[in-house]
């Protein structure tokens, strides 16, 4: 989707939000119960930081005099996050409760895409990795940095098969992996990127440097299959969540 289409699916789920508070009524014959005489004032801030933006938004009703001297009958405060962030949480959520997904990399992929809309195909890291050139996924690289841009608004694996580790990289490896990569850089390593997966055989890990997710060297050798698949919110603003709106009424 591009910059125009983006801002347009925003602003529209934006004013709509607003609509509906501004409309907020009792029963259908009843007047708004927030603005019963109208909206009189608007007050907007809004605050930007990488992969997130924050409205603050403050509405005063119509017959409130002095609007200055007074709190607004309704403040409506948004805060909307990328793709990219509620990846990387639910990530750290299953790290978190130590779900068993976090010793089957497999598994551990599988579970995040069905969360956010995409089915993975129900195969082994072999398997997965073979698919990345098929549907659900949509494009597929060896550039890491690519991926990385990718991952900030779809969801990316990255993987590897058994036969590319074994044995360049090692004869401990006995079948392939999986990860889920994040669209964060490892300050601890420039150029690397964060990822999450789980291990079979052990346990992964959440928010971590790929380099814990695939051999070191591999990383350096660029040896890793990435692919992208579009999730069911995908946008850089997806849908705007009511839960986090907070009104005060005076």
């Amino acid at each position: 989707m591009g910059l125009q289409g983006v801002e347009s699916e925003f602003a529209t789920a934006l004013l709509q939000t607003v609509q509906k508070i501004i409309s907020n009524t009792t029963d259908q014959a009843a007047r708004p119960v927030l603005f019963p005489h109208g909206v009189g004032t608007f007050e907007m801030t809004a605050s930007v930081e990488p992969e997130k933006i924050t409205f603050s938004i403050k509405i005063a009703d119509a017959a409130t005099k002095p609007l200055i001297s007074v709190l607004p009958r309704a403040a409506l405060e948004i805060s909307v996050k990328a793709i990219a962030d509620d990846i990387l949480s639910y990530c750290v959520s299953l790290d978190t409760a130590d779900d068993p997904v976090m010793k089957d990399c497999n598994a551990f992929v599988k579970k995040v895409g069905s969360h956010f809309g995409v089915t993975i195909p129900d195969l082994d890291a072999d398997g997965i990795v073979d698919s990345f050139p098929s549907a659900p996924f949509r494009k597929t690289t060896m550039d890491p940095a690519t991926a990385m841009s990718w991952a900030k608004d779809g969801l990316v694996l990255a993987g590897m098969k058994k036969s590319e580790l074994n044995p360049a990289y090692g004869t401990k490896y006995d079948h392939g992996h999986v990860a889920i990569v994040h669209a964060m850089e490892d300050t601890a390593h420039p150029g690397y990127r964060m990822a999450s997966c789980g291990s079979l055989g052990g346990r992964g890990k959440s928010n971590a440097s790929i380099r814990q997710s695939f051999p070191a060297a591999a990383c350096d050798d660029h040896a890793r299959h990435f692919a992208v698949a579009p999730t069911s919110g995908s946008s850089r603003f997806p849908l705007v969540r009511e839960e986090i709106f907070r009104r005060h009424i005076g």
